[in-house]
């Protein structure tokens, strides 16, 4: 998949076709069947039913994020803009915190839709701290640099990867983020799921050819 995105990836204009059209499908119909579910849940359940059956966030979703990245890394935002984002950044997770809880509490269950991995808010903040932390290190230099710089360059195989060692983890040891409870859990999990996919991600690298297309 790499080769293919690295193509909408080297041209701009495509490239932001393909986030508008992630932004529509994948962040933005959600929230309007949710809201279409106040009104009719018959209807609403119909569509999402249709929605989910075409699996648009494989395509546009998780992918999405990867070319977001590659177009916030070229791309230079004023001080204004910058903390604009910042601050819709921390309204997002204040709202994620406040609907979420009211969500949950109406339905009687754990509502995950204003905190999944593909919502709105997530995008909002995702990208407020993407931008913080490349202006904020962009000149950092120290000892650990080079260390940092080569993890850096294994991080895209740790995103393709680490899916796939949390589903392990859990068919094949029940290990998931309640095994501890979700304050031990949640930390736990990510630095052992982290480590591993680092690793893995690292001996494909050095697989000659291998790495041209995967990492």
């Amino acid at each position: 998949m790499a080769p293919i995105l690295k193509i909408i990836a080297n041209n701009k204009k495509i490239e932001e076709y393909f986030l508008l059209l992630s932004l529509i499908t994948v962040f933005i119909l959600p929230w309007f069947f949710k809201f279409l579910g106040f009104l009719n849940l018959n209807l609403s359940h119909l569509f999402n039913a249709f929605y989910e059956k075409m699996d648009i966030k494989i395509a546009l979703g998780f992918t999405g994020f990867f070319i977001l990245g590659h177009y916030l890394k070229n791309k230079t935002f004023n001080p204004i803009i910058r903390k604009t984002i910042y601050f819709l950044g921390l309204i997002s997770w204040i709202c994620v915190i406040i609907l979420t809880h009211f969500k949950s509490f109406h339905s009687n269950y754990a509502d995950t839709f204003f905190y999944n991995d593909l919502s709105l808010f997530t995008l909002i903040e995702a990208i407020a701290v993407y931008i913080f932390i490349s202006h904020k290190f962009k000149n950092y230099k120290s000892k650990y640099s080079p260390l940092i710089i080569k993890i850096s360059n294994l991080t895209f195989g740790v995103y393709l990867i680490h899916i796939l060692i949390r589903q392990f983890l859990q068919d094949s040891f029940g290990i998931d983020s309640y095994t501890l409870g979700v304050g031990w859990s949640i930390p736990v999990l990510s630095i052992v799921t982290f480590t591993i996919s680092l690793f893995l991600s690292y001996a494909i690298y050095k697989i000659p050819y291998a790495n041209r297309f995967v990492i």
